[in-house]
């Protein structure tokens, strides 16, 4: 609880200041990364994809490409990719749905998080001197 309530505040505290914020609306680095504007802090974050199943609008299930998780990663000085963490789709709803809090710490790695904003319908990643939020438009959480 403690752990959640110091995670709550420094999101807050993040959130207000807009550290590192950007907007995740077209252009940028082209790259399937989901932060394409946010060129300059050296982390990318991407959704991952792999075959599944989902029902169309006569109620048949279609085989198709689907979400299947979040993965973060930073570019060293040298131009070296490093993966930071990998989260599957199910991690993420196991996380969001065992909470009932407004926010809730999803997982990470090497100093960065993802967590989920309930109240915005959100993702967003933090770590040093770095934030950014998107929306989740393909609704991964739930």
């Amino acid at each position: 609880m403690l752990k959640e309530l110091a995670l709550l505040s420094i999101v807050a505290l993040m959130l207000a200041v807009g550290v590192g914020m950007a907007s995740a609306d077209g252009g940028g680095i082209n790259d399937g990364r989901i932060n394409t504007f946010d060129v300059a802090s050296g982390v990318a974050i991407y959704y991952t994809y792999g075959d599944g199943y989902v029902t169309d609008e006569d109620g048949n299930q279609v085989l198709t490409e689907i979400i299947t998780g979040i993965e973060v990663w930073y570019a060293t000085e040298a131009g070296n990719g490093v993966k930071l963490f990998e989260l599957s789709d199910s991690q993420i709803d196991k996380a969001v749905n065992a909470s009932s809090s407004a926010t809730v710490g999803i997982g990470g790695g090497h100093g960065y998080y993802l967590g989920y904003d309930r109240v915005n319908e959100a993702f967003y990643v933090y770590g040093p001197n770095y934030l950014f939020q998107w929306e989740d438009h393909y609704e991964v959480a739930g």
